[in-house]
Parts: structure tokens; C-alpha cells; sequence
């Protein structure tokens, strides 16, 4: 089977373009980057030749990996301030100006807990969670928290 191939350019700072460069077909996915080599990358010219690419098939997704799971981090991690939020306000604290962490600190008796922070100092500032003795068993609480809540 034939499939289309998207060229990016990969930056020095490990970034890709966020156009295609070139696209291309090629009907087999093990040999695609010897193809590209030796059949496209030879028509560049100057710099072009001596620049990093990626090929992605342009039938699936074009958005990195890297970037997915950032995207998940990123959700996770608002979802963890709205747990934190939520526990705090239910106990009656005050969350003004204060984000979450999972924290590990002297305020915490040195374990794991979900926790209110200072947001420009990073100080503990209430606990929201109970205590840990591992980071896993605090994420796993909070995964909990996250699933139960939506």
C-alpha cells in the first residue's frame, strides 16, 4: 500500500517546523527514511542538505508525542489545582494566591502530600491530600479524586 509522507524540519533546539517541508509517497514504512535519503533529500540545496527531518505518515497524526503528552500534563495538572481547590474550600481555607504541588518537605513530615502553595514564593501553605510514603501512592490518590469528580 501506498502512503504520503510529510517532511518537518527539526530545529537545533529539537522543535519541528509546523509545515511540511516537502510531502511525498512511498509505498514502504520499514525503508521511507533510505527513500527519503537517497531520493528527495538529494534534490535540496545548501543548508537544506545538511538540516534534520522527521517523517510522518500524513494518514495519522501530526501532532508529536511530545506534545500529546504535554497536552495530558497540562490537563492533569489543572485537574490537581481543581482537586486541591476543592479539598481546601471544603475545609474552609482560604485559596487565594495559592496554586498546588505535590510536595515533600519538613511542613509535610517528610511524605508525600498534595498541598497548597504560595504561588510567587512556592511556601507549603495548607495540606489538601492525606500523607504518602510515595509519590505513586499520591498520584494514584489523586487519579482517584480526578475520576470521581468527572
Amino acid at each position: 500500500m501506498t502512503y504520503s509522507w510529510n517532511v518537518y524540519k527539526l530545529f537545533k533546539s529539537g522543535k519541528r517546523a509546523k509545515a511540511p517541508v516537502v510531502t511525498f509517497e512511498h509505498e514502504n514504512g520499514e525503508d521511507v527514511d533510505d527513500f527519503f535519503d537517497n531520493n528527495i533529500k538529494t534534490t535540496f540545496a545548501g543548508r537544506a542538505l545538511e538540516a534534520k527531518y522527521l517523517l510522518l505518515r500524513s494518514d495519522l497524526s501530526q501532532v508529536s508525542e511530545i506534545r500529546q503528552t504535554d497536552d495530558k500534563n497540562k490537563k492533569f495538572l489543572v485537574e490537581c489545582g481543581r482537586i486541591v481547590t476543592q479539598n481546601l474550600t471544603e475545609a474552609g481555607k482560604s485559596v487565594e494566591n495559592l496554586g498546588s504541588a505535590l510536595v515533600y518537605c519538613k511542613e509535610s513530615q517528610w511524605k508525600w502530600q498534595w498541598a497548597a502553595i504560595e504561588r510567587g514564593t512556592g511556601h507549603y501553605a495548607h495540606g489538601a491530600s492525606p500523607l504518602f510514603n510515595s509519590g505513586k501512592e499520591a498520584d494514584e490518590w489523586m487519579n482517584e479524586k480526578i475520576s470521581q469528580n468527572t
